[in-house]
């Protein structure tokens, strides 16, 4: 099964991929209109059904070749959303309260609670 950014790869290399049901017209209208040079081509489709082959198809053909330079998900946000994770687990907490509980953390307990799950 592929994720977004998978997709996203593939229309800027051009590199097809086989559709799945990750797939979603949504996500790559809204990701893709967030750049100058692609609001235009989204803009376009807006009103039309298109089934997820034919979008697909359609931003492949539109979609300029290698225009970004990179894709690649923030490693910083990573690294936070695990610390986060592992706050919910070595507290017993909700999502909301290790949010709070990660900007209170020093760095030493945090590297702590972080060799306790082995990361």
């Amino acid at each position: 099964m592929y994720n977004m950014l998978d997709y996203i790869r593939s229309i800027v290399d051009k590199q097809p991929i086989e559709l799945d049901r990750g797939y979603s017209q949504f996500a790559l209208n809204q990701y893709f209109s967030k750049f100058k040079n692609c609001v235009f081509y989204i803009d376009t489709i807006g009103s039309y059904e298109l089934t997820d082959s034919q979008h697909y198809k359609y931003l492949m053909s539109v979609i300029p070749r290698g225009w970004q330079k990179k894709i690649e998900f923030n490693k910083k946000s990573e690294k936070k959303q695990i610390e986060i994770e592992n706050l919910i687990k070595y507290f017993n907490i909700k999502e909301k309260e290790a949010e709070d509980y990660f900007y209170l953390i020093d760095e030493k307990e945090m590297k702590e609670i972080m060799e306790f799950y082995d990361v």
